[in-house]
């Protein structure tokens, strides 16, 4: 994200329930903001191929285009029915019009990368879809256009919300890695520009042989213990520098928390049990990075997350 000038996020909508609560989270996040500005995007569905067939005869051609000419009509009418129930979920939140774009356009090629090629120009700092819902005509669910999209994204934050959402408390877990450290950037971005009230940096330090190791081998407990002590003195001087950066981009000392945790069997598990039982309902992840032990990378860790999160949003820096 650009800290200076970057406020622009783009909501994929559908009329689903899923993309009703992307709104309704955007709107939590970026209350009364006037800096804020969201797009809207809606991809009309292709038209069927019944509609585009020839014909045996003029009748029956002109019979098809009628009722081709017909399904466009309804699908734009519809369009513009989300759009304006988009508008009034965001107006419920002090997001005036004056800081919405809406965005109507044919699908051209696959869904995923119709939101994809929003990320030529740097346009926006972040994509927000709805992880579940279904509409009658084209589904925002993960599996599907979610999941490509997340694959398929190289330079942009995607952010999934699944369910209803009310903590303003952002988690952030990191591991020194380079997108982790991104993550950190991105973090202080929306923390000084939106509406959440607290941040917790969390790293995660694992054991470094598994269970059936250690009931083996009693000597594996001692070999850990030398190891374990200078790592959690560099995982505790990484969690004060990220701090530090917070604080200096402007996020106030006393809303940064950070916590060291030392009792963990697995990454994913670990942040979404802390995210659970401290009430922080959006996490902020890098996509991809290896750090000394383990990697945060999409078919690993921010994968089992997202697919694991209830009524959370997590944010995907690549």
């Amino acid at each position: 994200m650009n800290m200076e000038t970057g406020k622009n996020i783009l909501i994929g909508i559908d009329g689903s329930s899923g993309s009703r609560e992307a709104l309704n989270y955007i709107g939590l996040v970026f209350a009364d903001n006037p800096d804020a500005h969201i797009d809207l995007l809606h991809i009309l569905p292709p038209v069927p191929p019944l509609f585009t067939e020839r014909g045996s005869d003029i009748r029956e051609l002109q019979n098809i285009q009628r009722r081709a000419a017909k399904f466009e009509k309804e699908c734009r009418e519809r369009a513009t029915s989300i759009m304006e129930d988009a508008k009034d979920i965001l107006a419920q939140y002090h997001i005036g019009e004056e800081n919405l774009g809406f965005l109507v356009r044919p699908r051209m090629t696959e869904l995923a990368r119709e939101f994809l090629l929003m990320e030529e120009g740097n346009m926006y700092d972040a994509i927000v879809l709805g992880r579940r819902g279904m509409s009658r005509i084209e589904q925002l669910f993960l599996g599907s256009l979610t999941n490509s999209v997340l694959q398929l994204a190289k330079k942009i934050t995607i952010c999934v919300v699944d369910g209803k959402i009310k903590s303003k408390k952002l988690l952030l877990p990191i591991d020194g890695s380079p997108n982790s450290r991104r993550a950190l950037n991105n973090a202080a971005w929306l923390l000084t520009v939106s509406e959440f009230t607290e941040v917790a940096i969390l790293y995660v330090l694992t054991p470094f042989f598994p269970k059936e190791i250690k009931e083996k081998s009693p000597e594996s407990e001692k070999i850990e213990a030398s190891l374990r002590n200078p790592l959690a003195k560099d995982a505790e001087e990484l969690l004060a520098n990220a701090k530090k950066t917070l604080e200096k981009e402007g996020v106030p000392a006393d809303s940064i928390k950070t916590h060291l945790e030392t009792k963990s069997t697995g990454i994913a598990g670990t942040i979404l049990k802390f995210a659970k039982n401290q009430n922080y309902n959006s996490i902020m992840i890098g996509r991809r990075g290896i750090s000394r032990t383990k990697q945060f990378l999409f078919g690993g860790v921010s994968n089992k997350i997202i697919q694991q999160v209830q009524d959370m949003a997590v944010w995907v820096v690549s």
